[in-house]
């Protein structure tokens, strides 16, 4: 390898999204969280935080859009942190939402044994483990909730 040959950014493609909702890739045996990264997109990216088994990552160029992204609709996206989703339709923001909330109560199980699973777990604290509701409220204004001691 020529030392002074210009580095090129390694480019993956993003097969899911974290409980962040980063992109999530794999190139070279590591798994590289996407800031921004959608699945099925193909990403050049820059890594920023760098660990044995993981990278965190920033993209530098989209080569195909996903399906799920649209153009977000406040002017901060990016910026302050607070709508991580905001590239995604929203439709499949509640998806991939959803898939967290089942992914963080069966962390063992796989497939329909997992979703089964998590049903039973709802259903014997008195809760049901139902289709999400889309809210009329979509794009308008987002609030959160802190906890204060």
């Amino acid at each position: 390898m020529n030392p002074s040959a210009p580095k090129t950014n390694p480019t993956a493609t993003v097969e899911s999204l974290d409980h962040e909702g980063h992109g999530v890739a794999r190139y070279e045996g590591k798994t590289i969280f996407i800031d921004g990264g959608l699945p099925f997109e193909t990403i050049t990216f820059s890594s920023y935080r760098k660990k044995p088994s993981f990278e965190n990552a920033q993209a530098i160029t989209i080569h195909n859009d996903s399906f799920m992204r649209v153009k977000p609709k406040c002017p901060h996206f990016g910026v302050c942190g607070g709508c991580s989703m905001q590239h995604m339709e929203f439709g499949a923001q509640v998806a991939a939402k959803q898939r967290i909330l089942e992914d963080q109560f069966t962390p063992y199980w796989q497939g329909q044994r997992r979703i089964d699973a998590a049903r039973h777990l709802w259903s014997s604290l008195g809760l049901s483990l139902t289709r999400p509701t889309l809210s009329p409220l979509c794009g308008k204004k987002r609030t959160s909730l802190s906890w204060l001691s």
